[in-house]
């Protein structure tokens, strides 16, 4: 479902791919590629959620740095239909959340968001 005012999101990623690209495409020898992956991330082509955010925000290199540059594609559920799909997820796949722990658990976040904003 397209947003109210036809956002240009077209892509919702999750830590790992953040995490991935850092590992195998370091920005000081693949320059154009994350030129093109900041701009899509400018753009608000390529978003993410907060979770994922704060699952960056727990390491302490320069990824922390890139995300706190890029805040505006961490988005936060916004609708009703999100938070429901959010608690669906949840309760289905409890093991994705450890309500015990204050590690971040991404995963139905980024689902609900791909689902309701792409």
């Amino acid at each position: 479902m397209a947003g109210l005012f036809n956002d240009p999101y077209k892509y919702v990623i999750d830590s790992s791919a953040l995490f991935d690209l850092k590992k195998n495409y370091s920005p000081t020898v693949f320059k154009g590629l994350w030129d093109k992956f900041n701009k899509l991330c400018d753009d608000e082509v390529i978003i993410s959620v907060r979770e994922v955010y704060n699952e960056i925000k727990r390491g302490s290199d320069w990824l922390v740095d890139w995300a706190d540059q890029h805040g505006k594609i961490f988005l936060e559920p916004t609708t009703a239909n999100e938070f429901k799909l959010i608690g669906e997820l949840q309760e289905r796949e409890p093991s994705w959340v450890d309500i015990y722990s204050d590690k971040p658990a991404a995963d139905p976040f980024v689902i609900a968001c791909a689902i309701t904003k792409i």
